[in-house]
């Protein structure tokens, strides 16, 4: 392994236990709710959150996605996908 890979196999290392505190105060804090609506598009930001909700809160977490016209149908279709694979709560919302 040359230095460059040694260095960011450290980096990696301790930035590690950082993003563990972080994803455990995220399921703390989303443990502490009787419910929640997440606002998922299907991206990654949402889609981790509707992840950390519904493993948090089970059926009691909704995501819910604004469907209009302007919503790509790769975006939707990713948004199933994700939804589906995961299991979970999931609506479609209807907007203009």
């Amino acid at each position: 392994m040359n230095d460059t890979h040694a260095a960011a196999g450290s980096s990696a290392t301790a930035a590690a236990p950082g993003v563990a505190a972080k994803d455990a105060a995220l399921d703390a804090a989303l443990r502490d709710l009787p419910s929640l609506i997440v606002a998922y598009s299907g991206g990654v930001d949402s889609a981790y959150l509707a992840y950390a909700a519904h493993r948090a809160l089970g059926a009691a977490a909704l995501c819910v996605t604004a469907d209009s016209p302007s919503y790509p149908e790769r975006h939707r279709a990713l948004a199933i996908r994700i939804a589906t694979e995961f299991g979970f709560n999931h609506l479609f919302i209807q907007t203009a």
